[in-house]
């Protein structure tokens, strides 16, 4: 992941709902859609852990598959968490 953010863009891709094929993420798809986005320009990728299937999905689409490794893929806190953020960053960063 690229570390200068005056490189981030405007517009993030959000991956709390996506396309999905008899009842699982349709991963196939998700690659198309992340392709799309990177060719348009932009560069920023929102998950979290209680977005079902979406670091998986995203670690398969993107993270796998982008070697130059210039998007911005945060960590998130999950929502009430007590854990003490660098146990917390560890866990939301573990999937991808």
């Amino acid at each position: 992941m690229t570390k200068n953010f005056d490189d981030v863009k405007k517009l993030g891709f959000g991956l709390m709902r996506l396309p999905q094929k008899e009842g699982v993420i349709d991963v196939e798809r998700v690659k198309t859609m992340v392709d799309m986005f990177l060719d348009a320009g932009f560069n920023y990728f929102d998950t979290a852990f209680a977005y079902a299937g979406s670091e998986d999905a995203i670690r398969q689409a993107l993270v796998n598959r982008c070697r130059e490794k210039n998007f911005f893929l945060p960590p998130k806190m999950p929502h009430g968490s007590t854990a003490r953020p660098k146990t917390t960053r560890w866990l939301s960063l573990k999937p991808l």
